[in-house]
């Protein structure tokens, strides 16, 4: 809007002016070619348009602000991105993890101590080898429970980075 209050817009009309020179000569001039009153604002010495120009800064000053504004308005985007694509990236981390836990680490912990158990019955294997096993299972449940717990996490770490909300959705369309 400043632009086009300074710099007039171009065009193609070549007498936007009407020629009054014949009109502003001679004794049967009709119009006076000067100003004959100088208003106060413009006073003996003083130019014609004393504003004029003064607002090229002003406009330097809001390209340069524009400019900044539209910088970090990219660095934001991009910072978007990285965050999704992280948040993304940890998820899928997450899946993967949960469904081995779940699907392996359990049942072959769980074999484990079956196999100790059926061991310590025939008397092939000593007690402390059974408690063994068993903790591993423990673990290996708390770990799964862990796993679990990540998922969540990093749902809700991918719903905070692209804004939306996941918890309206059913838990096979996320994976789960």
């Amino acid at each position: 809007m400043a632009e086009t209050r300074i710099y007039p817009a171009y065009t193609l009309n070549l007498s936007l002016f009407q020629d009054e020179a014949v009109t502003q000569v001679g004794t049967a001039r009709m119009k006076e070619p000067f100003a004959v009153a100088t208003t106060a604002s413009m006073g003996a010495g003083l130019p014609k348009m004393p504003w004029y120009g003064t607002g090229d800064a002003y406009v330097r000053e809001t390209r340069q602000k524009l400019e900044a504004l539209r910088q970090k308005l990219r660095k934001e985007e991009a910072a978007a991105r990285y965050g999704v694509r992280d948040a993304w990236f940890r998820l899928d981390r997450a899946a993967r993890e949960e469904a081995l836990y779940a699907g392996k680490v359990v049942g072959l912990s769980r074999a484990a101590l079956d196999v100790a158990t059926r061991g310590y019955e025939a008397g092939d294997v000593m007690f402390a080898d059974v408690i063994g096993s068993y903790m591993g299972w423990l673990r290996a449940h708390l770990a799964a429970a862990r796993k679990r717990a990540d998922l969540g996490v990093a749902w809700a770490e991918l719903a905070e980075a692209v804004g939306a909300d996941f918890r309206g959705q059913n838990s096979e369309d996320r994976g789960q």
